[in-house]
This record gives C-alpha cells, structure tokens and sequence, in this order.
C-alpha cells in the first residue's frame, strides 16, 4: 500500500469486503432467495473490543469480523468483513455520522463508513506489526484517526480534512520507548488532544500544532500501575475532563483548562482488581468504570460536596465470570464484556433501578459441531470456547436460551438423542450424556459443577427450582445463562484411548456412535452404544486414521463415516441388529484423493454425499440389482462429482425434503462460503451462492437443516464456523416448489 493515503475500497456490491443489513440481505436467484434471521457470536477476548454509540449500536471484534448489534432489535444487523487476522479493537468515531474504525493483528486500521445500506471500508495503512488499540474522533467534518500497535514509541495518525474526502497520514508520533497501553482522543476542534498510556504508568498528552504536527505535552503522574482505560469528556462548564482507569484498582479524574497545567479532581477507589475501562455518560454526569473484579461501578458527583460517589455497583458474584474487559453507556443501558467474550447488558427503569437485560449470545472460538433437536424446536451448538449452547426461535427471533454444559476441555462434537438429551465429545477419551427434564426449554435449574471436577452434578431436590414449561417469552439474561441452565450429567462412556472426534445418533434413539483422535488403524474404531443401558454393544472396523464425521440415514439401518485415511464406509444393520461393513471407497481409482471432511444423507436414505480436502463433492447411490464390486459393493457415484477449485469441501447437509423434484444441498466450504445445489438424476445446477459477508469467513463446519418448522414454501438452514459464527437462514422458493 502507498505510504501517501489510504487504499480506498468503496461498496460496489460486493459482499466479501462488506456486507448489508443481516435482516434485510437477500442473496436472489429465479428460484429462491436466502435471508438471515440470526447471527450468535461473542466478542473477541480484548478489553477495547467492543464500543456503544448514542443510537443503541454495539459494534464488537469477532474473530477477523466486525460485527454490529441493534439493541433495541436485539440482533445482529451487519458483519463487516475487511481483516484477515483477530480484529483487536473496535471504536465508533464520535462525532461522525455512523462511522467506526477497527485494528486488528494483521497490521491494518479500517475505517467503516455507512453507504447504501452497507458500509465502505477504507484501509489506513499501519506498517507495523499487530494493531492492539485504536480510536476516532471528528468534529467540525474533519476526522482523526489514531492507532498504536505492538510497536515502542510509536502512535500512528491519520487525518481527513472532510466527511467525502481522503485520509491522510500525518507525522507519526514518538512516545519514547514505551509500548502504548492505551489511547484516547478528545478536546476542542482548535485543540484536539490525545492521551497516551506508556509503560511507566503515566499518560501522556499530545497536542496538534497549526501545521498539523503533534507535539508532546504534559505528563499524567499518579498511577501505580499500567493504564489501560482512558476517556474525555466535557463537564457542565465546558471544562475538558479526562479519566483513566489503571491496574492499580484506582480511577482518576483529571481537568485539563486549555492553556493550563492539568489538575487531578478525583481518585475514585471502588474496585478490588485492575480497571480495565472507563466511559463518561451523557454530559459527564456519570462515569462508568469495569473491572476484572466482576464488578462496574457507576460514579456520580455528589451536589452538596462536589466528591465523586459510587450511585451503582452492577454484576457479578459468583459464577464462572472472570470479570469484565470493558464497559460502556448506551441510553438507559450499560453494556459490558466479559473476559470470555460474553456481553452482559443492564437496563435502568423509570425508577432509576438497573436490571439484567437481554442480550447478544454465542460461541468466543471456533463452533466445532452442531445438531437440531428431533422437533426441530432448536439448535445445539459445540465449541472450542468449552461449551455447549442451545439456541432457540422466541416470539422476538432467536437467542441463545441455555449453556447446559462448561467444560475444561475444548468440544468436538455434539449429538442430540432425544428431546432433551444430548451427548458431547472433546479433548478427553470420555463421551459424556447429559438429560433434561421434559418441558423446559433452558433445561432445570438442578446442576452445578464441582470446585474440582469436570462433570455437571445434579442439585438436592429442594434446591432445584421449577423448570419453565413451554417456549419462554424472552431470552435468558447472561446472568440466568451462567447460573441457571447448566445440565445434569447422566452418563460417562469410557474405552476410547483417545480424544473424541466424532458423535451420531440414530434418529430413532436408540444408538450412539462415537469416534477418537487416530493414528494407526487400532484407534479408528467406532464404539456404538446401546442408549436404554449404555453399554457398547459393538466396534465397527475399517478405517485407518480419524474419523471425522459420521452420520445414520434416517431410517437408522445404515452408519456413514468418514475419514482422514482419505475414504468413506458405510455399515449395514442386519436383522441380529448388528452392523457389518457393506461398502468402503477405495481402489485404484478413488474419487476422492484428500481428507473426506463431511458426509450427509438424503431425506429418502437412498443416497448420501462426501466432501473432501480436494475440493469435490461426490454423491453416491445403490444400484439395485448390480452384482457387488469391492470394496463399493453395490454403491457408485451418482454422476461426475461437483468440483470447487482451490477449495475444501468441509461441510454438507441435504434438506429435508424434495425441492422441485429433486435432491437439495447445502456445502460449506473452506473459505467460508456457501453454495446450494439441486440434484435431478445425473444433473447438477447451483441455484445459489452466500459469499463471506453473507456466510463465514472462515472454514464452514457444519451445515444442517431445520428437520421441522417454518412457514410453507421455505426451509431453515443452520450453519457454524470456525469464525465463531453461527447462522440460521431462511430459504424461500419460488412458486412453493418444497414437497413432502
């Protein structure tokens, strides 16, 4: 990139660099239209990841992604798509008309400007290494950007003379040798200020000059510790106030007259661990400060003393938060992020009381595995983030309504058995089952987890409280998620001897397949269990490393799987209940010639489809009456596979029923993308396409469709990444061409 300005990218449509409102994008093709009605993803684990603005928008880092939350709608309404690495910091210009900046560990700022429903993106180039903290600030139509990354002694400026113009680097600043911990700008359109955070726990002012130069200025001294949250404000008096929050448990105020030597007005002692943030309210009135010691603490000066006083203390006590990154104003809401990426939101009512509030939910790492319960009433998601989450449809969308495990480990797969009772697998060799009363859709308020241990522990009767019966009228808060609607443990499998990989339930309930971590045929067993006793019933053979996926057909005779030794199996049930192998891909002339990532059914069981690392995507189909041929036996393509070049076929999923006469299917693939197809005999044709911005931009992991449930006419597709992201779609056809 020129060193001389930014690399402009303006909106041509394009929704791999930007995209749309979520609730108003529609992807069309003659036939059908996708619309997104759900997004779920928590923020990155960064204390300046997330921001609120005057029109109740939370804008937040995910994985490489900016996303941005309606409060009022209570959903994500765009996914703005621009880095390639862990997006760090997100901060709304104030004074701008919309606008945000972003920086990320790729070494990029980006300044996101509303256009057309979308928002443009305008690379500002860093040069440097990872971009940890950035801020914005515009007054008067000319915008000043500022950034600091993992680099000593060095802010980088960059400057807009107005709204439609260019940005423009101006001289870097020089802060001595010290890492800037923290950044803000502020001040008066003749006086912008920046305030700098350095190692040494002071805070440094820089001045702007007549010929746009900035200059250092005075020196902040007071802190013990590094300072890591800074703000400007203006008071009632027009006097410019600055507040830092440090490690040091202190916030302090600090007024700066123009022309004059800064003065401390207060030191605010409230807080037990490091300060992480602080943000004025509307006209200085209230500062909100957010720690690690779980706690935020509103302060609000006293009118008979003029001292500063604690007016609220909201969040936790107890519970498995590991206290707050960041926190923010927005109207009558605090906004706050925790360590682990979750957002808790606080409503004020007309009588001046703070209640938890519903709020944005999801996955902080990568989403593993997913499955829809039986009824098609919701979702289960698993995740690199250690847990697993349901989601569900409420009169108001969807959120997440339950968290019914926190695991020590990272998840790898998820199976539903039955209503209310689900199986997980992780980086541990035990399969572990968990069981829900019947009726409650956040599951009992009857486990808790051991101070020393990994297994959810059902609570005494008389302190488990009454579960909810039928669908909630609105979504858990985070408080009620953590503390609430963790899942009684029923059962541990144990004789894999290694990490499990892969689960599938048989529709009808009564198996349990699962899979380990493999690297020598001895290991690529798979155990299936016997759901009424829970004993292994049999080891099914046949594969020489993982597998990956495995999935029953739906009428629960046959078990697919697939695998890393680059082949598929399928095993049969015979009428002693007992699975043998019938078919396996292979020979002198294979189709697929990478790691088969994915596998799925059609609704009928007369076909299934397998996805690899070398981009094809092959379906496959029994021939009656052909004479078995090893090792496929009686099972052949279904016409010349669909090729994706350059790309991983990581997921499949086919729907539920018939479209237009034929097979259709969704694939996922490495990139983030997503396509569907229609099948008719030998015959292909893609009727649509979801770029990054309407899909992940990351690896797909799992695709399924609702298996119940939505209007006439349309399906419901749910897919999660390794972006984190979980998505449900609408998929509406053209002329009701959806049979049974």
């Amino acid at each position: 990139m020129s060193s001389k300005g930014a690399k402009v990218i303006p909106f041509q449509g394009n929704l791999s660099c930007c995209c749309q409102l979520e609730a108003n994008f529609s992807a069309n093709s003659p036939k059908m239209e996708a619309k997104s009605v759900y997004v779920s993803s928590n923020c990155n684990q960064t204390p300046t990841g997330a921001d609120c603005n005057e029109n109740h928008l939370l804008a937040y880092g995910s994985c490489h992604a900016v996303l941005i939350y309606d409060l009022n709608a209570a959903r994500v309404v765009q996914t703005l798509i621009g880095h390639t690495k862990r997006v760090n910091s997100v901060r709304w210009i104030r004074g701008s008309d919309g606008e945000l900046v972003s920086g990320a560990s790729d070494g990029s700022v980006v300044v996101w400007k509303p256009q057309g429903g979308a928002h443009a993106r305008f690379i500002l180039p860093a040069g440097g290494p990872t971009v940890n903290i950035v801020d914005g600030w515009s007054c008067n139509g000319r915008t000043i950007i500022a950034g600091a990354a993992m680099e000593p002694g060095v802010v980088r400026i960059w400057t807009r003379d107005a709204p439609g113009g260019e940005f423009r680097p101006s001289e870097t600043c020089r802060i001595g040798r010290s890492l800037c911990m923290g950044l803000r700008l502020g001040g008066s359109a003749t006086s912008p200020l920046l305030a700098c955070a350095l190692e040494d726990s002071k805070i440094l002012l820089l001045t702007e000059t007549d010929r746009q130069v900035w200059i250092k200025g005075s020196v902040l001294s007071g802190h013990e510790d590094w300072v890591r949250g800074l703000d400007f404000a203006l008071n009632g008096q027009g006097e410019l106030l600055l507040a830092s929050s440090s490690q040091d448990s202190t916030v302090r105020i600090w007024k700066l007259p123009e022309g004059g030597e800064a003065q401390l007005e207060a030191v605010l002692a409230g807080h037990e661990g490091w300060v992480y943030s602080v943000h004025w309210g509307p006209q200085a009135a209230q500062l909100l400060s957010a720690s690690i010691d779980n706690s935020l603490i509103i302060w609000e000066p006293d009118e008979a003393s003029g001292l500063w006083l604690e007016s609220a203390r909201l969040g936790e006590v107890g519970g498995n938060v590991l206290g707050f990154y960041g926190g923010a104003f927005s109207g009558n809401r605090v906004v706050a992020h925790s360590y682990h990426g979750a957002f808790h939101i606080w409503a004020q009512d007309a009588g001046g009381r703070w209640a938890p509030a519903s709020k944005v939910g999801g996955h902080f790492d990568a989403i593993a595995d997913l499955a829809w319960d039986p009824r098609g009433a919701f979702v289960y998601t698993a995740g690199a983030d250690q847990t697993v989450r349901i989601h569900g449809p409420w009169e108001g969308g969807w959120a997440e309504f339950g968290r019914p495990q926190v695991h020590g480990y990272d998840m790898n797969a998820v199976a539903v058995i039955g209503r209310f009772q689900y199986a997980s697998g992780a980086d541990e060799k035990i399969v572990r089952v968990f069981q829900a009363s019947d009726g409650a859709l956040t599951g009992p308020k009857g486990a808790a987890v051991p101070s020393l241990g990994l297994s959810n522990k059902a609570l005494p009767v008389d302190r488990v409280a009454d579960a909810p019966s039928g669908e909630a009228p609105a979504p858990p808060t985070e408080e009620t998620l953590i503390e609430n609607t963790l899942w009684p443990e029923t059962q541990k499998l144990y004789g894999h001897g290694n990490e499990i990989m892969a689960l599938a339930a048989a529709p009808d309930g009564r198996l349990l397949a699962s899979a380990c971590k493999a690297s020598k045929p001895q290991q690529a067993g798979i155990f299936l269990w016997d759901t009424e006793s829970w004993q292994q019933i049999q080891e099914l053979t046949g594969h020489r490393l993982t597998v990956v996926q495995m999935q029953f057909d739906p009428q629960s005779r046959r078990l697919l799987a697939v695998s890393r030794d680059r082949t598929w199996s399928l095993h049969l049930k015979g009428a002693d209940a007992r699975f043998t192998l019938e078919a396996c891909s292979g020979g002198p002339h294979p189709v697929h010639s990478r790691i088969v990532w994915s596998c799925a059914w059609t609704h009928d069981s007369l076909c299934f489809a397998t996805g690899s690392r070398d981009g094809k995507l092959a379906l496959w189909a029994e021939e009656a009456g052909k004479e078995p041929v090893e090792p496929v036996g009686r099972w052949g393509p279904a016409g010349e596979p669909l090729h994706f070049p350059n790309q991983s076929v990581t997921a499949v999923a086919f729907a539920p029923r018939l479209v237009d006469g034929g097979y259709f299917c969704a694939i996922g693939l490495e990139a983030g993308t997503i396509d569907f197809y229609a099948f008719k005999g030998l015959r292909s044709e893609r009727l649509l396409h979801l770029p990054q911005g309407a899909a992940h931009h990351l690896s797909v992991r799992r695709l399924a469709f609702r298996p119940q449930g939505g209007a006439p006419g349309e399906l419901q597709l749910c897919s999660g990444g390794a972006d984190s992201l979980l998505r449900i779609y609408r998929l509406i056809f053209a002329n009701s061409i959806i049979k049974d």
